[in-house]
């Protein structure tokens, strides 16, 4: 498997890609995906934190400001950044999704090939 871009993103793509075409993939193709993304899921994630800092500081100062917590909570909410950090949330629990069926597929695959 070779993509153009080496991100968590493009791998996720390839993958969903290649199901999709051949509906079958060899237990390689899964673990060489599942290893890349284990490896670059760190920048998903540090990104992810860097945004939630921005917007628990957000928060902070709207209650500085005078808001009620209540409302506070209501703008970050409705902030596009609470979107990304809901996506990206959703994004890095599938990648971890992934690398877990691919440990077992492996490991299935693995063991099928000894009998």
């Amino acid at each position: 498997m070779s993509e153009a871009k080496n991100d968590a993103k493009s791998i996720m793509d390839k993958l969903e890609q290649l199901a999709q075409e051949r509906g079958h993939l060899d237990a390689f193709v899964w673990l060489e995906g599942a290893v890349k993304l284990s490896a670059l899921l760190q920048t998903e994630e540090e990104g992810l934190v860097e945004v939630e800092h921005a917007l628990i500081k957000m928060k902070a100062e709207l209650i500085e400001g005078g808001r009620p917590a209540n409302q506070a909570k209501l703008m970050v909410e409705a902030d596009d950044r609470y979107l990304w950090v809901m996506k990206q949330r959703a994004f890095i629990k599938r990648c971890d999704s992934i690398i877990q069926l691919a440990k077992k597929h492996a490991t299935i695959s693995s063991d099928q090939a000894k009998y």
